[in-house]
Order: structure tokens, then sequence, then C-alpha cells
């Protein structure tokens, strides 16, 4: 978690903001039902955070109620296509830079080695 946490970070914040080095956003974990939390387990959310009155995706803009509302099931299928796009690049980058192959920890029981 601790490797990935700043890798999502930087896809999340990059198909939002696109190339846009004024990036902002939060990661919050909620934990147990007075935190909100319904099933208890671990996840993390990475919450962009556009200008006030920036024409980005309004979706975004805030956490809590009425997010969800706002994401229509078809732009939620081209943000996960775009993310999933996005993770492969980094991925591939801090190989080709870095020289540390992340894809060695995708690797699932039936995947392919390496593939997003």
């Amino acid at each position: 978690m601790g490797k990935w946490l700043p890798i999502l970070s930087r896809v999340v914040t990059k198909t939002v903001f696109g190339d846009d080095p004024d990036r902002h956003w939060n990661v919050v974990q909620n934990n147990g039902e007075r935190a909100a939390q319904v099933v208890p387990h671990v996840h993390f959310h990475i919450i962009p955070r556009p200008a006030q009155g920036a024409n980005q995706r309004t979706s975004f803009a805030m956490f809590g109620r009425g997010q969800r509302e706002e994401l229509d099931d078809d732009e939620a299928e081209i943000l996960a296509r775009e993310l999933r796009i996005e993770l492969a690049e980094e991925v591939k980058r801090i190989l080709r830079d870095e020289g540390v192959d992340l894809a060695a920890d995708l690797v699932s029981e039936g995947s392919q080695r390496g593939k997003l």
C-alpha cells in the first residue's frame, strides 16, 4: 500500500487534471460505523480538488453526499478506461525511469503478468 498510494494518487490527479502541475487532492480512509463504514474493510479515497470555479469534472469537486449521483454510468465507464490507461503508462514510466517493475505486483490468479 505504501508503494501504490502515491502512484494511484498521481494516476487519479493526472487523469482528472491533465498535465496541469497545480494538482491538489485529499486521501481519506474511513473506519467504523460512525465514520460511515457499513462493511468493515480498508480502502482509501483519492479525492482530486480542482480550483474553485475551475472547469473540471464536477463529480470530483466534493466528497460525500451527491457525488455518486453526479457521475453517470457513461461518464464512469469513460473515466475507468482513462484511469486504466494512465495507470499502465505510470507503471511503464516507473520501470523506465526508476527501474522498478511494478507489473509483478499486478499478477493475480488467472491474470497475465503485466496486464492492467
